[in-house]
């Protein structure tokens, strides 16, 4: 009885550790492979505590917000027939793109560390605080890049009626180039150092992932919503 109490216990403390491993904070890196620490643990989580305060917030609506100007003055003076709408629709994509990222690097995370048997409570609210502390520590390099970087550069295609499939693959293209490669530049570590061809490739990888999810929705709403309004407006003609 008393050998059965023990093992109990033991097996109780076991599982205790576990949990406790896996709520340690998310890795700050997307990529699968090497991972690359933007920096310390307490860095990144004094950064995600201020991100959530009111003063965070504030500057988050003006990181967001600020780009509209350079929408109308690109755009010269000429509005899109359907407002803001675009524009709120386009970063709401993105957003979620960076989200569904967290998510699931996340989720495949958890996987590699996870050692013994987990709580599926635990593993689900651990998996979902990983996401969500991602995806605000993310939102403060994700948000301004689109707000002056994709914002300008969708306006100058749109004002010169440039904004097509090809034009958007090869700015899209032309970018994950220069970010990898000004990424690659100086590396983070020991290991990145090193190994110059592996961390470009494993910094190419990470930087995709956030084209796909991020990007490529911010590009690819505003181009359906064009081509809806394109087409209403055909629609209208037509039957004058």
């Amino acid at each position: 009885m008393q050998t059965s109490t023990i093992n109990r216990s033991r097996l109780q403390t076991a599982v205790f550790r576990n949990v406790r491993v896996q709520r340690l904070p998310p890795r700050t890196s997307l990529s699968v492979g090497k991972t690359i620490h933007i920096g310390s643990y307490m860095a990144t989580d004094f950064l995600v505590f201020w991100m959530t305060r009111p003063s965070g917030i504030a500057i988050f609506l003006i990181i967001i917000a600020t780009p509209l100007i350079f929408w109308r003055f690109i755009r010269g003076g000429k509005r899109l027939s359907w407002g803001l709408r675009p524009y709120v629709l386009a970063y709401t994509s993105s957003i979620a793109g960076l989200i569904i990222l967290c998510f699931l690097t996340s989720l495949m995370d958890f996987g590699s560390r996870a050692t013994g048997p987990v709580n599926e409570l635990s593993r689900w609210a651990t998996i979902l605080g990983w996401a969500l502390y991602l995806s605000v520590l993310l939102s403060v390099f994700v948000l301004p890049l689109i707000g002056f970087i994709a914002v300008p550069v969708a306006a100058l295609l749109l004002r010169f009626q440039c904004f097509e499939i090809r034009n958007i693959v090869g700015v899209l293209v032309f970018f994950w180039a220069i970010l990898t490669f000004a990424v690659w530049l100086f590396p983070g570590n020991s290991w990145a150092e090193s190994h110059r061809f592996g961390s470009f490739v494993s910094h190419g990888q990470t930087i995709a992932y956030g084209m796909v999810f991020i990007a490529v929705p911010f590009f690819f709403t505003l181009y359906f919503m064009k081509s809806r309004s394109s087409l209403a407006t055909d629609n209208s003609l037509g039957n004058k």
